[in-house]
């Protein structure tokens, strides 16, 4: 569960717009709270790097994060270089968390 809150913290950090919702209802909730009702409804967390942008953020597990993207939203490389920085700052925030050789870092997919 640790591993979520870096990622919403990094969010946060960021500036990014983001929206939690339940079963398509927007909700206010800790990522705990979002993170233990996820086996009775649908969740999602939205996040908006820039407004043209949409990355959606799927709580199947508490150990991997996955994330997926709208294809016809990522045209033209000014918003694939976007979707490359999250991606980096995510990866950044992760290596600066995960470097200690005993820990394996959550799976991105």
């Amino acid at each position: 569960m640790a591993d979520w809150q870096v990622f919403v913290d990094l969010v946060r950090s960021k500036g990014w717009w983001f929206a939690y919702s339940e079963d398509g209802r927007p909700v206010r909730d800790r990522v705990e709270d979002v993170l233990a009702r996820r086996g009775e409804m649908s969740v999602l967390l939205r996040i908006r790097p820039i407004p043209e942008v949409l990355v959606n953020v799927h709580f199947f597990t508490d150990a991997e994060i996955e994330v997926d993207f709208e294809p016809l939203e990522l045209q033209g490389q000014e918003r694939l270089d976007v979707v490359c920085a999250f991606l980096r700052a995510v990866g950044r925030c992760w290596a600066s968390r995960w470097s200690s050789p005993r820990r394996a870092a959550p799976s991105i997919r």
